[in-house]
């Protein structure tokens, strides 16, 4: 539902756009495009797990190909310290700075639509970000929609607020902000197992388990005993409580939060923001950094029954969200440079971190 709603919002957003500028204008300087990269996996240490039978068993992972597809839909003004360094547009090298800072290189509508589809080191995941901003005199509207698979990341974001400018440099905004999100805070498996042993989870799954003694001294005697555990079709994947929960009970937690979490709707929350960006640049450094405060929620159901938002997680306690960024260059002599960039964002207590750093020094 919240894909749908974030495309259709696009869309009608690029749609007044494009009635009230002109499909020229608004396609003007914009870039589409398709790419790919692939890479050879880490390879992992070989890694064995001798069971209670004395038997040895390799457990090595092995991984296929890393691979990222990417298809866009850009059109972002770049600032004076950003130089366009390829010829065409990947989707993948080049920096999204003023995606992410407050106030874009110049007023008016731009936007950013792109979809990823990929793995890394095994794991599949999809990414998406589908962004329009316009940016006025005295206002700044942006609406955006962002899906990161590696920290299972998923919000659509609208944000209205009236803007200040102070000189020709800062600019300070306040406004509100509305947040559909995944439901964070949640611990289904914690709270499975307040109230359930752990292996009433692997019965639910189909697994059992068969009890066996072990006589440890070789006297003919039992000292102590073991379980070994079958799947769903009998055989046998683990000769021990260990074994089993080491390498087979924790893809069990994955599905069972998995289904869980996909049984609740999409949470909305409304917010408060506060944000300032501010932006100096001469050939010989620049100086560029943007942060927002989430500092506090409004309890509401206006949407509907959201009894899963962070809020009620958090005991209707306020908590800060918040998101910054920074680009500093320094050219020390014309051959010698050193510069750093990054960006941090943390809502309801996941992290996204984007940073660079290095020198650089030509030879001529």
């Amino acid at each position: 539902m919240v894909k749908n709603l974030v495309i259709g919002l696009f869309l009608v957003a690029t749609c007044m756009g494009l009635k009230a500028q002109g499909i020229q204008n608004v396609l003007k300087y914009s870039t589409f495009y398709i790419s790919g990269t692939g890479s050879t996996p880490i390879d992992a240490s070989p890694e064995y797990f001798v069971d209670q039978n004395s038997e040895i068993r390799e457990i090595t992972k092995e991984y296929s190909i890393n691979y990222n597809i990417s298809i866009g839909l850009r059109k972002i003004a770049r600032f004076d310290y950003e130089q366009k360094q390829n010829q065409f547009y990947d989707g993948q090298t080049e920096s999204t700075v003023s995606v992410s800072s407050n106030i874009g290189a110049v007023k008016g509508l731009e936007y950013l639509a792109q979809f990823d589809i990929g793995r890394q080191q095994g794991y599949d995941y999809n990414n998406q970000r589908y962004f329009v901003r316009y940016l006025g005199d005295r206002t700044l509207t942006k609406i955006e929609y962002r899906n990161n698979g590696l920290v299972d990341l998923n919000y659509l974001q609208i944000d209205a607020r009236f803007r200040q400018k102070i000189g020709k440099k800062l600019n300070l905004s306040l406004g509100l902000m509305g947040r559909w999100h995944d439901p964070y805070g949640i611990d289904p498996i914690g709270d499975y197992l307040n109230e359930n042993p752990w292996w009433s989870l692997a019965y639910n799954y189909g697994y059992n388990d068969s009890y066996y003694g072990i006589d440890e001294n070789n006297d003919g005697e039992i000292d102590s005993g073991d379980w070994t555990w079958t799947d769903s079709n009998g055989e046998e994947v683990a000769t021990s409580d260990l074994d089993f929960r080491q390498y087979i009970y924790n893809d069990l937690i994955t599905q069972y939060n998995d289904s869980v979490l996909s049984g609740i709707p999409s949470q909305f929350q409304l917010s408060a923001v506060i944000g300032g960006d501010f932006y100096h640049y001469k050939d010989n450094f620049w100086f560029h950094v943007w942060g927002n405060v989430i500092p506090y929620h409004f309890h509401s159901d206006l949407l509907g029954d959201h009894t899963h938002t962070f809020h009620h997680y958090n005991n209707l306690e306020q908590w800060v969200d918040f998101n910054y960024g920074a680009l500093i260059g320094i050219k020390v002599k014309r051959k010698f440079g050193v510069f750093i960039e990054g960006e941090h964002t943390q809502y309801w207590e996941k992290d996204l971190y984007n940073f660079r750093l290095g020198i650089n020094y030509q030879f001529r």
